[in-house]
C-alpha cells in the first residue's frame, strides 16, 4: 500500500506514513519509495516544494526505511520506526 497524495505532504501525512510503517500497514519499500518521490521533486529547479524542516526530516528518515545490511536483512527494524515516529512527534510539538 503506497500512500498517494497529489499535493506536497503535510506533517499529518508524514506522521500517518510513519504510523503505518510502525503498525505494519505499510512495508519498508513503499515507505521509502513514497519519501524518495517527494525528496526528488524538491530539486530546487522550480523552488522548494515545501520548507518545513520537520517534514524534510521525516522524509529523510523514511527514505532509508528499506536499506539492507545484508541481502536478506533490513538495517532498520520496528524499534527504529518507533523512534523515528517519536522524533517527528517531538519536533512537531517543539515547533508549534
Amino acid at each position: 500500500m503506497i500512500i498517494m497524495i497529489s499535493k506536497p505532504p503535510t506533517r499529518g501525512d508524514v506522521l500517518k506514513t510513519l504510523e503505518s510503517l510502525v503498525n505494519g500497514k505499510l512495508n519498508q519499500e513503499d515507505a521509502a519509495d513514497w519519501a524518495n518521490k517527494w525528496r526528488k521533486m524538491d530539486d530546487g529547479v522550480y523552488g522548494p516544494i515545501f520548507d518545513d524542516k520537520v517534514i524534510w526530516r521525516a522524509l529523510e528518515l523514511l527514505e532509508g526505511a528499506d536499506l539492507k545490511d545484508s541481502p536478506s536483512s533490513y538495517l532498520h527494524v520496528k524499534e527504529d520506526f518507533i523512534a523515528w515516529l517519536e522524533e517527528i512527534k517531538k519536533l512537531c510539538n517543539e515547533d508549534t
